[in-house]
């Protein structure tokens, strides 16, 4: 899966949706996902856990290419699909410059 897409400026930018449907997709072998809010805290709700994090970590690494070090390993970025998605936007274009 190709994550970067050419913007119209010449730089990248991540397909956020396609990235949002991965994270969901890897939550989902794990939990219940269909009702959860791009915001809702997924920590808090227990529907990820430290277990949880280091799989969808490993998910996610496959699934897009990427390395997540563990200095990202942070809950601000694992509490929403979206704090996820953001993440990952950073990393995709850290990769990209």
């Amino acid at each position: 899966m190709d994550l970067l897409a050419r913007s119209t400026a010449g730089g990248y930018c991540v397909a956020m949706p396609d990235v949002a449907a991965v994270i969901r997709s890897l939550l989902s072998q794990n939990a219940s996902v269909r009702d959860l809010g791009d915001q809702d805290d997924l920590l808090g709700t227990g529907i990820l856990d430290s277990v949880g994090v280091l799989s969808l970590v490993a998910g996610l690494e496959k699934s897009l290419d990427l390395k997540i070090d563990t200095r990202h390993l942070t809950e601000e970025n694992f509490r929403s699909m979206s704090a996820i998605a953001a993440m990952v936007e950073r990393l995709a274009t850290d990769r990209a410059s």
